[in-house]
């Protein structure tokens, strides 16, 4: 019995040393065994990068193959490592068979061999990676020559460090003038006292001007007058006046913080990616005949068992079941029959019962020989499918919501929102019942649902829905059962009884106002943890959309019964107008009548019997004339006032130059008694108006600046005009007449406004309150900038043709 067991063992230990010997023998790093100065073992991965036969490499010193002059340095590395000094594989030239040169990377520890003490190494060749250095060497030789020639920041200072010369370029490059560079220290100017790297950079200034020569070229960072950081590549050369002694350093540099900043970059993508590398958590392993032979640490971390727990057992251990063992056993090595490698999802069960997602990939050992072993690897994509799952369900909530909100948002009809909130929460959602009810004077309204309630069970269910839905209306926020509340009236026994397994209902908020509840069921359980973000925005998008939908059902309420007031106060406009109209009418002729016989008797009596009266007789008789021809100008005046505006516009265009002309020519004969002087522009504008307006407009503003003149001064009148813009002209009409205080400045355009007596000035006090009229009536606006004794200027806007 005790002969078995040893046998056994021994047979699995055969086992363990043939799975060793085939991952060396397959490895393409270089292996090697040396007891003392002799090599014992080497793989083939030795003998290829080498060029030796493995006969010829059992012969050699260990050393043998390194280059002559490096022998005692690697021996030393050696001997550290193997003494744990030092952890960091350690490079060095090597000579191959042909004699050529190559570098290698090599680490090495102490083992046990045949039962004796020994030292195991790895060997790798680094030849390209270092002539890869090297060409990258030379690039950047070549690269600084290159900048020399290019458009390069040139300084020139003493060796006590003093600024003697910066060139443009390097001026607008640190940001300073060149009175304010030259003569100062370039410590504290281009130079900071310290690089970002924490090297003093004030100790190596002092060394360049002791010793320029060392520093022929060099990098390092500078400094803006901003403050900016930036890294220069300096070549710096040695100006010696004509006794070979030192004068200045000319520096040429190029600005190269991009490149540093890459590269920079490039170092801590290596590193993050390193270290990506050494946490993913891949599973490694070897089976022979789907027999486990052996695992790696993160395979025992992925699956729950040790290793001594899995090796030597069938993979099936590792199944969900026994169908998806049939299954991927039948896949994997089809492939890899067919092309030597095989990727497959499947299933694992832990060891503490959980089932994981797994990727799985195999390759045989030997190609074409599946007896010889299986490699295999193992990711858990459990939590990436999840991610997948939930990415996949995200996209479809924000297709929908995306949906949802064109719609509502596109259309005012509230059919329309309906039928857009059923179909979008229906899609990402999956729910079985779908139901939208308004709340009307305090109360549920049930206005939408999907399906259509046909099913006796899901009728029962309805009153438990509605309650739920009364709660979220009295609290104003979003219930869900299976629900994290537990006072909520939809009760376990309830819901099973109407074959509804979930529920949820929403409020469908508009700011502060409730409009009402969106409610969805499920026959089955629902993670509302995950639902309820897409559920409340649904609700929020469909709220608004009823909003919408519902303000613009009582816009159009208002609009009807706005045009119904619209239209009885355009009646009441129109016979109020005719009104106007007869009134008028009357007035003119009613006045008209016993004015003509009071001015006809007045001016017989003062033509026929004039010799006849004393002087207050006579000054009675003239009062007499001049109040009945001021109330006739009244009248007419009052009329034409009355008239604006209500009077149907022919709108179109009317050269102003030509309105102007025909006032200047009906105004000819007070012009010349007054002795007035006028200023006119040359080019005059196309008016889109009516030509009496505008008349009425220009003759009112002419002739109260020919009326409120200052005495014994000539009247000077200018008009001027100007564009506002594309469609709007600003005309000026300006005089040097007696002026309008600030305070009447406004009220002059009222009718009978007045600031001057008749025996001074003579008026009715309506011309301006017709100029605002016409003008307002051609929708443009008037107005006025004046000063006592020094005239007034008369602004108005008309539109441009």
């Amino acid at each position: 019995m005790g002969r078995t067991v040893r046998d056994g063992r021994e047979g699995n230990a055969r086992q363990q040393e043939d799975a060793f010997e085939k991952l060396v023998s397959h490895s393409p790093m270089g292996i090697f065994i040396a007891k003392g100065k002799k090599v014992v073992l080497v793989n083939p991965g030795f003998q290829r990068i080498t060029g030796f036969s493995e006969a010829e490499l059992l012969a050699m010193d260990p050393l043998g193959i390194v280059a002559p002059e490096s022998k005692e340095e690697v021996r030393q590395k050696a001997i550290r490592m193997v003494k744990g000094e030092s952890s960091l594989p350690y490079e060095f030239p090597f000579i191959a068979k042909s004699g050529q040169r190559g570098w290698a990377m090599a680490t090495v520890v102490s083992t046990t061999y045949e039962g004796e003490r020994a030292v195991l190494g790895c060997f790798m060749d680094i030849t390209q990676h270092r002539r890869t250095q090297a060409a990258l060497v030379e690039s950047e030789r070549k690269y600084r020559e290159l900048v020399e020639n290019a458009n390069s920041i040139i300084l020139r200072w003493t060796k006590e460090g003093i600024v003697t010369f910066l060139n443009e370029f390097g001026q607008k490059f640190f940001g300073y003038a060149e009175e304010e560079i030259i003569g100062r220290h370039v410590v504290g100017t281009i130079v900071p006292e310290t690089e970002s790297t924490g090297r003093d950079l004030t100790t190596m200034i002092n060394e360049i001007c002791a010793d320029p020569k060392r520093f022929e070229y060099n990098l390092n960072e500078n400094m803006r007058r901003s403050g900016e950081r930036v890294w220069i590549a300096w070549t710096n050369k040695v100006i010696l006046d004509e006794n070979g002694r030192m004068v200045e350093i000319l520096s040429i540099g190029s600005d190269i913080t991009g490149r540093k900043r890459a590269e920079e970059a490039l170092r801590e993508r290596e590193a993050t990616l390193q270290g990506v590398l050494r946490t993913a958590p891949i599973g490694i392993g070897l089976a022979y005949d789907r027999i486990i032979g052996w695992v790696n640490e993160n395979m025992c971390k992925i699956t729950g068992y040790a290793a001594e727990e899995l090796n030597g057992q069938s993979a099936r251990l590792l199944y969900e079941s026994e169908e998806e063992f049939e299954r991927v056993g039948l896949l994997k090595y089809a492939d890899i029959r067919a092309t030597g490698v095989s990727s497959v999802a499947t299933r694992w069960r832990r060891r503490d019962g959980q089932v994981i997602d797994v990727w799985l990939s195999s390759s045989a050992l030997e190609p074409g020989n599946l007896a010889a072993g299986v490699v295999f690897t193992a990711l858990d994509i459990t939590d990436h499918k999840r991610a997948k799952d939930r990415l996949r369900q995200r996209t479809k909530e924000l297709t929908a919501l995306n949906a949802l909100a064109r719609r509502v948002g596109s259309s005012l009809s509230l059919e329309d929102v309906m039928a857009a909130a059923l179909e979008q929460t229906v899609y990402p959602a999956e729910p079985d019942i779908v139901l939208i009810y308004l709340k009307e004077n305090n109360e549920l309204a049930l206005v939408g649902a999907r399906p259509e309630i046909v099913d006796p069970r899901q009728e029962e269910f309805l009153p438990v829905v509605e309650d739920l839905c009364r709660h979220v209306l009295e609290a104003g926020k979003p219930a869900y059962f299976p629900a994290r509340q537990h006072d909520l009236p939809c009760s376990p026994k309830a819901s099973q009884e109407a074959i509804q397994v979930s529920c949820a209902a929403l409020p469908l908020l508009s700011g502060d106002q409730l409009l009402g509840v969106l409610a969805l069921a499920w026959a089955s359980e629902q993670d509302f943890m995950a639902l309820a973000s897409f559920l409340e925005a649904a609700a929020g998008e469909i709220a608004m959309g009823l909003r919408n939908a519902l303000l613009y059902r009582q816009l159009l309420q208002h609009a009807k019964e706005l045009d119904r007031r619209v239209e009885e106060r355009t009646v009441q406009l129109r016979a109020a107008n005719k009104e106007l109209e007869a009134f008028a009418y009357s007035i003119s002729h009613d006045l008209r009548s016993p004015l003509r016989a009071v001015s006809g008797f007045a001016q017989i009596i003062a033509r026929r019997h004039r010799q006849f009266l004393n002087e207050e007789g006579r000054h009675y008789v003239d009062n007499i004339v001049q109040a009945a021809e001021r109330m006739g100008q009244l009248i007419d005046d009052l009329l034409t006032f009355s008239r604006l505006g209500r009077q149907a516009l022919k709108l179109q265009p009317v050269p102003l130059g030509e309105v102007v002309t025909l006032v200047l020519h009906h105004l000819g004969e007070r012009m010349t008694a007054t002795k007035a002087v006028i200023d006119l522009p040359s080019e005059w504008p196309v008016i889109h108006g009516e030509q009496t307006l505008l008349l009425e407009i220009f003759t009112n503003l002419l002739e109260n600046a020919l009326t409120y003149r200052r005495p014994e001064v000539a009247p000077h009148i200018g008009v001027s005009w100007r564009m506002a813009d594309d469609q709007v002209v600003v005309v000026a009409v300006s005089d040097n007449g007696v002026g309008i205080a600030p305070e009447y400045q406004k009220k002059i355009f009222n009718v009978f406004q007045r600031l001057h007596s008749d025996e001074d000035i003579p008026g009715v006090g309506i011309g301006l309150a017709i100029v605002k009229r016409a003008v307002e009536v051609l929708g443009g606006q008037v107005w006025v900038e004046s000063e006592v004794g020094q005239g007034s200027t008369f602004y108005l806007t008309l539109p441009k043709e």
